[in-house]
């Protein structure tokens, strides 16, 4: 938790490392250390939120400035390097295929069930099955051996029923709209668009999958 801020706005302290030399600098020495801190504690979450949003944030760039990066074919320039990169990866992939298969970083990567077969997300799955059987919450859904469905919407419907659940996703989709404008607002420098859409994303992935509200990072 401590490291997702600087996780989550990897993409801009790398995209103006020559316009704010010393901040940047130091953001990049602060995101090796959080990478090397993930890897060691064996944490996956940090590491694919931090792909996500880099992605996220190349994307909204791209965006931002299309116009200017059309006009000077940076765009054409960048479609063939992009191809030699996915070939390359992907011959990586094939020569190395069964050294990958028996690798620490795969292993980490599939235990509990996997990304997408991960025990989390099947107690949550049965938390959104069984909300209207357990309106008022009180903690009765079956978590299949976890303590919390490791998602703060569906922890509110584990512990305190349906109502709080949307009226928190009434105000989180209000939030959307509001990151919304100001990524369109003209008059905000886009440093602010990209942090501020970096530290949003970051932090609702974080609440999806971990019990942020009930989780204690001092223990």
């Amino acid at each position: 938790l401590y490291f997702f801020p600087i996780i989550a706005i990897a993409f801009p302290i790398i995209l103006y490392l020559k316009k704010y030399k010393i901040a940047c600098s130091v953001g990049i020495c602060a995101l090796i250390y959080a990478v090397f801190f993930s890897i060691v504690s064996v944490s996956r979450t940090p590491i694919i939120v931090l792909g996500i949003v880099f992605l996220l944030e190349l994307f909204l760039y791209l965006i931002l400035n299309w116009e200017s990066l059309k006009k000077r074919g940076i765009i054409k320039k960048a479609v063939i390097p992009g191809l030699i990169l996915v070939l390359i990866l992907a011959i990586f992939f094939m020569i190395c295929k069964n050294k990958i298969s028996n690798s620490y970083i795969l292993w980490v990567l599939n235990r509990d069930g996997g990304l997408l077969g991960n025990i989390r997300f099947k107690a949550q799955l049965n938390v959104i099955k069984s909300m209207f059987k357990y309106p008022f919450g009180g903690c009765k859904i079956d978590l299949f051996g976890l303590t919390f469905p490791h998602n703060v919407w569906l922890d509110l419907i584990y512990t305190a029923g349906i109502i709080p659940f949307f009226l928190f996703l009434g105000y989180t989709i209000l939030t959307v709209f509001d990151l919304i404008k100001l990524v369109k607002n003209e008059n905000i420098k886009p440093e602010i668009k990209y942090i501020i859409t970096g530290l949003y994303v970051a932090f609702v992935l974080y609440y999806m999958v971990e019990p942020a509200l009930e989780g204690n990072v001092q223990n």
